[in-house]
């Protein structure tokens, strides 16, 4: 009885064939690379991405300190070779001030340079310069400044052009209208010389590649304290 009993078992089938084993580790492998390929992808487009975040926020705060620096610009006047003037010169290509709030040493006055350069691409720099006034006064307009900060704000391949919202020579004459309303004798200039016109911008405008940046210059009362300061070395 117990040889017939154990001859009728039938042996089960387990466990996995060779060519199925190999079929689902084939199976494995590529979901495991495409998974690792679409990783990649993600990875490469989020620093991409993480890359030009950074980019545009440095941009943006470098604009931003170039703002308050040409917002802290006055009208300064200094001595020439033959009268006083205002310290500023601007053309096409950038303008040379005074400002009250410079990017670099903020707790002193400096004298800034903004201008475009452009390179042998084609690529245009707005750059900025700073010789500060910590350990001088700003006295003549020859003077020698070191301008030892030099920081690049933003670069485009579109040109960088500048403009100067003023009176364009004190000796212009003063009109009024038909209402005895002053006329406003403001024009917007690509250049101006304060020493040789005798008057500084109210207003000034750096386009960068159809980018307008305005900025509004100091009231002509801070003049009178300007001068105070120079006459008084």
């Amino acid at each position: 009885m117990a040889a017939k009993s154990a001859s009728s078992v039938v042996p089960g089938r387990s466990g996995f064939t060779l060519i199925e084993l190999l079929i689902a580790t084939s199976i494995m492998f590529a979901t495991l690379s495409l998974a690792m390929f679409g990783y990649q992808l993600y990875d490469k487009q989020w620093r991409k991405n993480k890359t030009g975040v950074e980019q545009a926020y440095l941009r943006y705060k470098s604009l931003d300190l170039l703002s308050n620096a040409m917002q802290g610009i006055v009208p300064y006047l200094v001595n020439a070779t033959d009268k006083h003037g205002f310290y500023f010169l601007g053309d096409e290509q950038g303008f040379t001030a005074i400002t009250q709030a410079p990017v670099v040493n903020s707790q002193f006055p400096a004298v800034i340079r903004v201008f475009a350069e452009t390179d042998k691409d084609g690529v245009s720099r707005l750059v900025y310069e700073e010789a500060s006034l910590s350990k001088t006064w700003l006295i003549d307009a020859a003077q020698q400044l070191d301008f030892s900060e030099r920081i690049i704000i933003t670069q485009t391949r579109k040109p960088i052009t500048f403009k100067y919202f003023v009176v364009p020579d004190l000796m212009t004459p003063t009109e009024f209208d038909s209402n005895d309303e002053l006329i406003d004798r403001r024009q917007w200039l690509d250049q101006h010389d304060g020493i040789l016109a005798g008057t500084h911008p109210d207003e000034l405008q750096i386009d960068i590649g159809g980018f307008p940046l305005y900025a509004t210059i100091s009231s002509r009362a801070q003049v009178s304290a300007a001068r105070t300061d120079v006459e008084s070395l």
